[in-house]
């Protein structure tokens, strides 16, 4: 097949920024909220707002996720992504001011802005990927997604542990949470000077003929270009039966109610649901009070995060290799019950008081397990299996479970010990496992049109 691999690699890239930005958010508290809490005086309020700004950037992604199919349907997927762009920006802007009050207005922002760009990402991948790639290229989000997490700890890594208000580096952090605020200002600039295509899919729903050519010039040889437009005008043709009656295309009260959308729906919600109840975020966001819990100093704590993350990172490889081996539904099984069985066995050495290298082990494995199923197979089938509004609403149920989830944890920890919430993560992976196998159709080897003939034909 002829396609033209390293403008898609660059393009690609670019767009997977969208994930490192949105998980780079949600995780750089983690290292350094106690450097933060020393430099804007909170006191013994510290704790209450550790949880309150922690959580603020995953409530704010619930406006972000809603937005995405609006705003990508009016402005296109590359217009949208430089309007948020130019939002992430204005957020960690306000959120490195020195005043508590500002720093929660620019976690809300930021987040929001997080929202969008983490639902965005796998849609427009997925639309300018040609289907033969989408094993390779559609776990590049969850890759980023992890870069941003492993970035954030190892920023946070030289920052003091005590004697904050005498040590000039604690105020390190405000670089850190400026970070967003730059590479958004990068990606709104590659994509207002450098590449100026939007999606082809988009381009021809919106009977913009020449655009879309020319978008699909920049990733198929000329040999290979009819097969791209076919590919792209069966899909816009197939949007047009699903988002017009007479009409541009159906609301979300619409999808919401009528039939022809309830498999697809229930999917994107389940899946939303499945992923945050496997307790990932809550790792993300407090591995480190997680390890402090378990015995391990405040520096040994940072260090154990970076290890575990760091296999997080490579397992998202891994995801690659078995992407183009089995089927998104077999993966999706095979990781949901792993999880499980990974937390029962941490939930059992917590409880037990096993040497704290026990649960390294067994978190490092839980990130191995997602990172492959419910992390780059589960991005990779909501691009594959969703319309837009429907992979937004999923999002929108990942954002308001990881508020749920995060904001629950550590008052359940401390209510009823850190062992039983692992047990409750471990249950709920063995439903989700139950309810993939149920109710998932397999995406593998199929084109999009044949995937959104089994969700409305179901």
């Amino acid at each position: 097949m002829g396609y033209k691999e390293k403008y898609l690699i660059v393009t690609v890239l670019h767009i997977a920024m969208c994930g490192f930005l949105f998980s780079y958010t949600l995780s750089v508290m983690n290292t350094c909220a106690d450097n933060i809490g020393a430099s804007l005086d909170w006191g013994d309020n510290q704790d209450f707002y550790v949880t309150l700004f922690s959580t603020l950037v995953p409530f704010g992604a619930i406006f972000g996720g809603m937005a995405t199919g609006v705003l990508s349907n009016k402005y296109g997927r590359r217009g949208s992504i430089m309007i948020m762009d130019a939002v992430m920006l204005f957020g960690s802007c306000i959120a490195i001011l020195p005043s508590t009050l500002l720093f929660g207005v620019g976690r809300f922002i930021t987040g929001v802005a997080s929202g969008f760009f983490l639902t965005i990402g796998p849609v427009f991948i997925n639309e300018i990927t040609p289907d033969e790639l989408i094993p390779t290229y559609g776990p590049i989000i969850q890759i980023t997604n992890n870069t941003g997490i492993v970035l954030a700890y190892f920023l946070g890594l030289p920052l003091p542990t005590t004697d904050y208000k005498n040590n000039n580096f604690n105020n390190w952090w405000i670089f850190m949470l400026f970070i967003p605020g730059i590479l958004s200002f990068y990606q709104l600039c590659y994509f207002l000077l450098c590449n100026k295509h939007d999606s082809p899919l988009w381009l021809l729903r919106y009977e913009k003929q020449d655009e879309a050519i020319l978008a699909l010039r920049q990733v198929y040889n000329d040999e290979d270009l009819e097969k791209g437009i076919n590919r792209f005008n069966r899909n816009s043709k197939e949007d047009s039966k699903i988002n017009s009656s007479g009409e541009k295309e159906y609301s979300y009260y619409e999808i919401f109610k009528l039939k022809k959308f309830k498999k697809m729906l229930r999917n994107g919600i389940m899946l939303g649901i499945i992923q945050q109840l496997s307790g990932v975020n809550t790792a993300v966001i407090y591995s480190t009070y997680i390890f402090e819990e378990l015995g391990g100093s405040a520096y040994m704590a940072r260090i154990y995060t970076i290890i575990t993350v760091i296999v997080f990172f490579m397992g998202c490889f891994l995801s690659i290799f078995l992407l183009n081996k089995f089927g998104r539904k077999t993966l999706l099984i095979f990781g949901t019950l792993s999880l499980s069985v990974d937390m029962l066995l941490l939930g059992i050495v917590t409880l037990f008081n096993f040497h704290i290298i026990f649960a390294v082990i067994l978190i490092s494995a839980f990130y191995v397990f997602f990172a492959f199923s419910l992390g780059a197979t589960l991005w990779t089938y909501i691009g594959e299996a969703l319309i837009e509004k429907i992979a937004s609403v999923s999002s929108t149920v990942i954002f308001t479970m990881i508020c749920v989830v995060s904001g629950l944890f550590p008052i359940f920890t401390k209510m009823f010990g850190i062992y039983y919430c692992f047990f409750f993560f471990s249950l709920c992976m063995a439903f989700g496992g139950c309810y993939i196998w149920k109710d998932l159709i397999e995406t593998r080897g199929k084109s999009k049109c044949q995937i959104l003939g089994e969700m409305y034909f179901h």
